[in-house]
């Protein structure tokens, strides 16, 4: 790793956390990262690995750029992708700041206390509402006038101090501990697994092309370019028509066919009936489930086929079938048994391999290989920050063995999540649980008690609800883009941990200032974020009050809520579906060959990525099927670099209306036209 590339990465990651804020929240243009697969980075990277790198070789040796320079620039920027947007900031200061707003606002809040149940020190200003803190963060400073976009002096940082030092250093611990998880599982995952990691495939094949002098090879491949320049013509055509509608035409890549639920009516009874006969066709996500094992593309393109009518079914027996990220109910336990039978099988394959880690790590004995030292420190530093995390959720005031366990499901939801974009390449990957979830099916809610439902709550709030930006899948696809082009592991792992602090140190007081400044977004989303641990928790304190064991669980010890633990009717049921479909699926998958199905279907079936991708995946799987019929894998390997042109194509032409959206706004004053390749 050389000095020039770790600087590049520094600054890449840097600045993508620091103003990529700027960017979705006060200019409202096309998100700087959006998912785990960032255009800003992947855009870029095309741009420089098949474009400007060759003519830096002109210039003499040592100008280029190595593949190993690159990898390491990418691997770095992409730590950085996880704060200004989904990962942490939308959602960052909202949830500290916006609880003292809304306790203002209703008066139920107030009737009963709900900010009492939450620790002072996680909320800006204890959780009292002051003009100039609350206000000034929801309509920006008085001085409107001339103000500047950035003016640090409008922080209050008084009121800020406090909850800062609480929430920045678990948010720094977490990510210390996803970096050490990321290198724990890297060898097992890469090389004894040989998992395809298709998003990282995708960038090797880029950044490969390097290697050579004169024209990359890429470029010399007509199937490249033909796929290139077919979708990006496609892309560019259908983004014209948005600036200029008059005067282009839109080429579909949306069919409707909703009118065939009239149908079956019932169908309209169950969540995502709607987007199954709404399909739409997304090229980038064709060309990465082309690398998948066709077992794992069909899965996921059978998803919604399969669960839309069990979910209509269950709706007219009278079953709840609401789910999404901030539901609880009989989808979201099931969500979540699938997701701990899947950690289970990860731990499980790997048995050995992580078995020596942990006996070295525990016992400072074994071999001393280079490939297994790293993941020995990693071992050492995650338990260490694993701990820190428990010690600072028993001083916030949780139950010790509820801070353990809160700490344990949110690091086992990010290694799930990563090995989903590892072996699966969804761009987009969410869950549909959380902790808290968890907690209120497993324990009771008078178990639970107010207190413990509204700080989990708000953990879950900032670590768990949304993880659509989550940083261990942009580590583990960094690793593998490293290893693919020559850099180990060892040499990586702790400069990303140096992007992460360095973004987060610049990321935090631009926010501040911007919306100190302008005014908060007033994102709906982030607000219904917000409010989701003080609404959960008063929905405990009605259903306690009603029965008349408010004050009994208000006042029970940490020993006494295990005697009074209850879980909620179907919580064990519908755990136990999902974790049995996924241990039974794995089972299957491992002992016959031809068995169909991979149980990464039961981890994403409901879930806005599959819901919107699932045709996409179908397609790729009809057409790498068709190809292997007619061509056997020779046909597939000649396939390949057309599809990573279709790739290539699509995020270029993402990256161009990037660039002509943030052109638009510095020349009208308004946001562009939103162009989307992928979910919004």
């Amino acid at each position: 790793m050389t000095k020039r590339a770790f600087i590049l990465g520094l600054l890449g990651g840097t600045l993508i956390a620091g103003f990529g804020y700027l960017n979705d929240s006060v200019f409202r243009l096309n998100y700087i990262v959006g998912n785990h697969v960032p255009i800003s980075v992947f855009g870029l990277l095309i741009v420089f690995a098949l474009g400007v790198n060759p003519l830096l070789r002109r210039f003499g040796r040592g100008v280029a750029f190595l593949p190993s320079e690159i990898a390491v620039v990418v691997a770095l920027t992409l730590v950085g992708c996880t704060i200004p947007g989904s990962g942490l900031m939308r959602d960052f200061t909202q949830i500290m700041v916006m609880p003292a707003h809304e306790n203002r606002v209703r008066p139920e809040w107030q009737e009963n206390r709900m900010l009492d149940y939450a620790p002072p020190q996680m909320l800006v200003n204890k959780g009292i509402y002051d003009e100039h803190v609350t206000g000034s963060y929801l309509y920006g400073a008085d001085h409107a006038e001339g103000r500047r976009l950035l003016d640090f002096g409008n922080i209050p940082w008084q009121a800020w101090a406090t909850p800062l030092a609480v929430w920045v250093p678990m948010i720094f611990l977490s990510g210390v501990a996803v970096i050490c998880m990321s290198l724990i599982v890297h060898g097992q995952w890469s090389r004894n697994e040989l998992l395809p990691y298709p998003i990282a495939t995708f960038a090797h094949a880029i950044i490969a092309g390097g290697k050579e002098h004169g024209r990359p090879p890429l470029l010399r491949s007509k199937g490249f370019l033909i796929g290139m320049g077919l979708i990006f013509a496609l892309r560019l055509f259908n983004g014209l028509y948005l600036y200029y509608p008059d005067y282009f035409v839109s080429i579909p890549m949306r069919f409707d066919l909703r009118p065939f639920a009239d149908l079956c009516e019932p169908i309209k009874r169950a969540p995502g009936w709607h987007a199954l006969l709404l399909p739409t066709i997304y090229p980038a996500v064709i060309g990465f489930a082309f690398f998948l094992s066709s077992e794992i593309s069909l899965s996921i393109g059978l998803a919604q086929v399969i669960v839309v009518p069990i979910l209509a079914i269950l709706a007219s027996f009278g079953v709840s079938v609401a789910v999404w990220q901030l539901d609880v109910g009989l989808l979201t336990w099931q969500m979540f048994g699938s997701h701990l039978a899947m950690a289970l099988m990860i731990l499980y394959m790997g048995r050995h391999a992580y078995w020596r880690i942990l006996r070295q790590g525990v016992t400072f004995r074994g071999p001393h290989t280079d490939g297994h030292r790293y993941a020995v420190l990693a071992f050492r530093v995650f338990i260490l920050a694993f701990a820190a995390l428990v010690i600072v959720l028993v001083w916030l005031g949780l139950a010790w063995p509820l801070a353990v366990l809160m700490v344990t499901l949110m690091l086992m939801m990010y290694l799930t999540t990563a090995r989903i974009s590892a072996e699966c390449g969804l761009p987009h990957v969410e869950t549909n649980w959380n902790a808290m979830a968890v907690f209120l099916g497993m324990f009771g809610i008078a178990a639970l008690g107010p207190r413990a439902i509204v700080i989990t709550g708000l953990l879950c709030a900032m670590f768990m609800v949304t993880v659509r930006e989550s940083l261990m899948p942009f580590i583990v696809n960094g690793l593998k883009i490293c290893e693919d082009a020559g850099v180990r592991p060892s040499r990586i792992g702790h400069s990303m941990g140096l992007v992460l602090a360095t973004g987060l140190a610049v990321a935090i007081p631009v926010v501040l200032a911007v919306v100190h400044t302008t005014g908060s977004s007033m994102d709906w989303w982030a607000g219904a974020v917000a409010r989701l641990p003080f609404e959960r928790g008063l929905e405990a304190v009605y259903r306690l009050r009603a029965t008349g064991e408010l004050d009994t669980s208000l006042g029970l010890s940490a020993l006494q809520r295990l005697s009074h633990i209850s879980p909620q009717p179907g919580f064990l049921l519908a755990t136990g579906i999902g974790a049995v479909l996924v241990l039974l699926f794995s089972f299957l998958r491992l002992r016959f060959a031809w068995w169909p199905l991979h149980p990464v279907i039961f981890l994403v079936w409901c879930t806005w990525p599959v819901v919107g991708f699932g045709h996409s995946f179908l397609l790729a799987w009809i057409i790498k099927t068709a190809l292997m019929r007619f061509g056997g894998s020779a046909l597939c390997d000649k396939a390949r670099p057309a599809m990573i042109g279709i790739i290539a194509g699509d995020l270029l032409a993402g990256l161009l209306f990037m660039v002509v959206g943030a052109v638009y706004y510095i020349v009208t004053g308004t946001p562009g036209r939103m162009f989307f390749i992928f979910l919004g």
